[in-house]
């Protein structure tokens, strides 16, 4: 089963840390005392604020985000979205769980469902989890890398976020190296010991 603290990393180090760019989206919603800062990494203070409320504390707590924080926030909010405890592929629930961070939960999960020819509701229930797990996951992951792909590369077309797109499309390309080389170390770990038993008994027995 997949879990959400292998991506963390990644997605943090891809965050960074206070934006206040006003090109973003999340700048309508700014942290209530004039500072202009709207989102902390990679969590914006609307999304903190429906959470832990408007207070002073809060405030406080939204510029000196703890770890544990920001992990209760994206569990709840992202990766339990799309189930991401029962999904048996790390590297699917991985990509699935960045584009739904990047985008909210339907277009990622319409897609997914599209892929696996279940019912379209941009949804992620029992039924679409099921058909994840029975399905082929090489041919599952590579075409939600594409349509990942198309899909912040079609936003990144709109003049509304054309600033963004090179940004996105860099990070794509990282994540599916990141996800990518995990799963080359996965698949050669048993052959690297099947070779390393090998070889063991050919030097034992000569």
């Amino acid at each position: 089963m997949a879990n959400y603290t292998n991506i963390i990393p990644f997605i943090k180090a891809a965050e960074g840390g206070l934006s206040r760019n006003p090109k973003d989206k999340a700048s309508a919603y700014p942290i209530p005392d004039g500072s202009g800062y709207h989102t902390n990494k990679g969590i914006t203070w609307r999304v903190w604020s429906s959470i832990f409320g408007s207070t002073q504390p809060s405030i406080f707590g939204f510029y000196n985000m703890t770890d544990k924080d920001w992990s209760y926030i994206f569990k709840q909010l992202y990766w339990n979205k799309i189930y991401g405890d029962q999904i048996n592929s790390q590297r699917i629930a991985d990509i699935l769980v960045n584009w739904v961070w990047g985008a909210g939960t339907y277009y990622p999960v319409y897609n997914l469902q599209t892929i696996l020819g279940v019912y379209v509701d941009g949804i992620f229930g029992s039924k679409t989890l099921a058909a994840l797990n029975s399905a082929n996951e090489y041919e599952v992951y590579n075409k939600l890398k594409q349509l990942q792909t198309k899909y912040f590369t079609d936003l990144g077309n709109q003049a509304d976020y054309s600033v963004f797109k090179e940004g996105w499309l860099n990070r794509l390309k990282k994540l599916y190296a990141f996800t990518d080389s995990a799963t080359i170390i996965k698949t050669s770990l048993p052959l690297l010991l099947l070779a390393g038993i090998g070889l063991f008994y050919y030097l034992n027995k000569n």
